[in-house]
């Protein structure tokens, strides 16, 4: 048994112009459009303009980020560095608590860890404030 398959049709429709005798586009019943749109104000171009600032604006902003994560992943990296180093030197163990929760909040993007932490081992136990801090 052979079949015929006529595929003609199929391949000329998008070679057929648009139907004669249709004016305006085709609207469903209960479906109300705004005839006419409101006319964006300055020139055509001012939508493209915009888009293209906001654009340059949300890639200014994704640089500052992952340039702050990058500073974020290097400090971290070397606070781990002395934490290690403190134990073997037999630093004072509040200082390499304070260098771990300075690790930490670096690591989650939490500042207020490393704040409340530093606020709190002052007034408990006194300690002095050291340089080169977030």
């Amino acid at each position: 048994m052979e079949l015929d398959l006529d595929f003609s049709k199929l391949f000329s429709i998008g070679r057929q112009g648009p139907q004669k005798g249709r004016t305006e586009p085709f609207i469903p019943k209960g479906v109300n459009f705004p005839i006419e749109t409101e006319k964006p104000q300055g020139a055509p171009q001012g939508r493209a303009v915009i888009k293209l600032q906001r654009e340059q604006e949300d890639l200014r902003k994704a640089e500052e980020m992952y340039t702050t994560y990058q500073q974020n992943i290097k400090r971290a990296g070397t606070l781990r560095s002395e934490i290690l180093k403190g134990l073997r030197a037999g630093e004072d163990p509040r200082a390499i608590l304070l260098k771990a929760v300075e690790c930490i909040s670096l690591m989650t993007g939490d500042t207020v860890i490393y704040s409340q932490s530093k606020k709190d081992l002052i007034e408990k136990y006194g300690m002095e404030e050291r340089s080169g801090e977030q």
